[in-house]
């Protein structure tokens, strides 16, 4: 908007200068002209235009309007605007007129992009607009980092081999994914409410950046490469606005359906009910759905911390889903959203999703739980159940962790599948209660120093560091563990029992 307070602010930039005086910073100026003698004959000037005046040649003038004065050799009264330097006039009107017309084209692009939005011409016609303006590639992602849409289309601008083609989607590189992580720069668009500006060393020039909200959701961000040229802060505000734009047109086209919903639901429903019969008919179906068999299996369930940060319908988060893994199979279950893996090496799998992932999830607030790794789809619902009640388990417990292995939660799960909690209680070692009546009645931490030393792999040296205690003290409480509840730090089969029992009590006073 070609504010007085703006046009200000841009002349001292450019003249390195101070306006002096005050005025009403918000007053819309349309115009531009030089002060005349029949302008001075009238009490109030037009409004909504700004007049330009050599105050040696209007010293005495009495009139109501925006008027600027240069070559004030003398302070004048605060209501009046006046520049010290002797500015030659017609440069200053040459640089005002340049200002009001680069205003007036950010409105009438604004406009142009109202116009696309409401008929209805789609993010293609949304973004050529865009780019008329802005002359520079356009580029809007989801949150795993695929690309929806781009003006040029992709191919055409991706010189540097930043993208990578998956599931039929264009994705960018996961060794970039992990620069945009460490340097902080994905958790910076996730917060961002305002373009800004970012130095991307590695490709040489400025990149601009948005998130793009839907119900206050982050649903995807805007990726401006200034390869042509720089984008000033009067072009930010357009950018603020295109990416408001998208957010509705995300909103009003088919982004979020799911051609393949059903094809997967009446798969998964078969597979997780034990309705195959044979292993080679669960393989052969996994074909038809476009994923091909591997050794290993596993699942990953995903769910949100709070059903209500889930703004957007189930099929917009399927498809980010989708591009996060590969050779993969996704149903959504009601708010989760269950996962069947198949690959030859576990570990390297969830090494490799790992930085998109975590980022998915943190963005959409949500929470994933990883079963074990099976080969028996026979047995897939069992290790569905893994993932499904450790997510459960872990949506209602507050830390920072995003993703949980079965490896974490086995133990924990093993205790909520009995039905026999009294017996389970009996099974834990006397020892170990003994232990913990102890402590509390007497303030000691003799549970704690045998369950560090558990921790600590029953390395005596790492023990007594990790308690910030002199070994030989460790020693001696060794003693008298042994002497007061007659515990055997030699035995294998016994430590195993310690060990167990202390993981017992924990779940059962917590």
């Amino acid at each position: 908007m070609n504010t007085l307070g703006q046009i200000i602010d841009k002349l001292e930039k450019k003249y390195e200068i101070t306006i002096h005086g005050e005025c009403h910073e918000n007053d819309f100026i349309k115009g531009i002209r030089f002060l005349s003698n029949d302008d001075i004959q009238l009490t109030y000037l037009t409004p909504n235009l700004l007049y330009l005046a050599d105050y040696s040649q209007f010293k005495d003038v009495t009139v109501y309007g925006n008027i600027l004065f240069v070559n004030t050799a003398l302070p004048l009264k605060e209501e009046v605007l006046y520049i010290k330097e002797n500015i030659d006039l017609f440069d200053l009107y040459n640089t005002i007129s340049d200002l009001l017309s680069k205003y007036d084209r950010i409105i009438q692009s604004k406009q142009a992009l109202f116009s696309v939005l409401h008929a209805g011409n789609g993010l293609d016609d949304l973004l050529r607009t865009a780019y008329r303006f802005l002359e520079n590639p356009i580029i809007v992602l989801d949150t795993s980092y695929t690309i929806l849409n781009s003006f040029p289309l992709i191919e055409d601008i991706d010189n540097d081999g930043d993208f990578t083609i998956r599931h039929n989607r264009t994705s960018i590189k996961k060794e970039y994914v992990d620069n945009m992580k460490n340097e902080k720069l994905s958790e910076e668009i996730m917060h961002s409410l305002y373009p800004f500006s970012k130095f991307i060393s590695r490709l040489g020039y400025t990149c601009i950046f948005e998130s793009i909200r839907i119900q206050h959701s982050v649903v995807g961000y805007i990726f401006i490469r200034c390869v042509n040229k720089e984008i000033s802060d009067d072009e930010l505000e357009y950018i603020h606005i295109l990416a408001q734009m998208i957010s509705v047109q995300l909103q009003k086209d088919d982004t979020y359906q799911n051609p393949f919903a059903l094809q997967h639901d009446i798969f998964f429903k078969n597979l997780l009910s034990s309705h195959f019969d044979t292993q080679e008919e669960i393989k052969q179906a996994i074909i038809e759905l476009k994923m091909k068999p591997q050794t290993k299996y596993f699942f990953i369930v995903s769910g949100f911390v709070d059903v209500r940060h889930k703004r957007l319908p189930s099929n917009y988060y399927w498809i980010q889903l989708n591009s996060i893994f590969r050779n993969a199979l996704t149903n959504i279950d009601g708010n989760y959203f269950i996962t069947l893996v198949s690959s030859n090496d576990y570990n390297k799998y969830l090494s490799s999703i790992k930085t998109r992932f975590d980022s998915f999830l943190k963005m959409n607030l949500m929470k994933a739980a990883i079963s074990y790794s099976f080969t028996n789809l026979l047995h897939a619902n069992i290790y569905a159940s893994q993932a499904i009640e450790q997510l459960k388990y872990n949506l209602i417990r507050y830390d920072e962790n995003v993703t949980y292995n079965y490896s974490e939660f086995y133990f924990t799960h093993l205790f909520y599948l009995s039905n026999r909690q009294d017996e389970m209680k009996a099974s834990i070692h006397p020892a170990i209660k003994l232990i913990y009546r102890y402590d509390k009645k007497k303030k000691t931490e003799y549970l704690k120093t045998l369950t560090t030393y558990l921790k600590c792999n029953r390395n005596a040296p790492e023990t007594a560091k990790a308690l910030f205690i002199h070994k030989s003290t460790l020693f001696y409480r060794f003693s008298k563990m042994k002497d007061l509840f007659h515990i055997n730090l030699e035995d294998s089969d016994d430590l195993f029992s310690y060990e167990y029992s202390i993981k017992l009590l924990s779940l059962l006073n917590g």
